[in-house]
């Protein structure tokens, strides 16, 4: 049996930027001002560590499965079915947690951990995208923002 895929999200080009922004100028000025190619390496292997952290970063939903994959998470599948719930968080709960998340609460007969998907790679509209397919499983409004004014998808 073929499965659709209804939603397939990558990683938001801007966060390829925001990186390369905050990297990139220290690559150039350790060549170009101080001639200094150890750093400009050093930065560089930096650089290209986070871009393929960033590249990891998937969630696919097709007709009864929603994946997501992260480099350090791997990739946790689960069935449409067995979501009991999905709601989004902003803060810290634990060291680790990503600052914008959904949270997906699974059925206890599933046996797995809430799977715990970082919003903050992804674009807003496929976050959207998301969000109207677990719409049903969402208690409240999803909350996208610390303003009030950028809370509505």
């Amino acid at each position: 049996m073929n499965t659709r895929i209804i939603l397939d999200i990558r990683a938001a080009a801007s966060t390829y930027v925001v990186f390369a922004l905050l990297f990139g100028p220290i690559c150039f000025f350790s060549i170009a001002v101080y001639r200094e190619y150890s750093t400009t390496i050093l930065f560089s292997l930096v650089l290209a560590f986070i871009f393929t952290w960033i590249r990891k970063f998937r969630i696919v939903v097709d007709d009864a499965t929603l994946s997501y994959s992260s480099l350090f998470g791997g990739r946790q599948s689960v069935q449409l079915n067995e979501i009991v719930s999905a709601r989004t968080e902003i803060g810290t709960r634990r060291a680790l947690d990503p600052m914008y998340r959904m949270v997906l609460e699974l059925e206890h007969s599933a046996g797995k951990s809430p799977i715990i998907i970082n919003m903050k790679v992804f674009r807003r509209k496929d976050i959207a995208g998301l969000v109207a397919i677990l719409r049903d499983k969402m208690a409240e409004q999803p909350r996208l923002s610390l303003f009030k004014s950028k809370n509505h998808l």
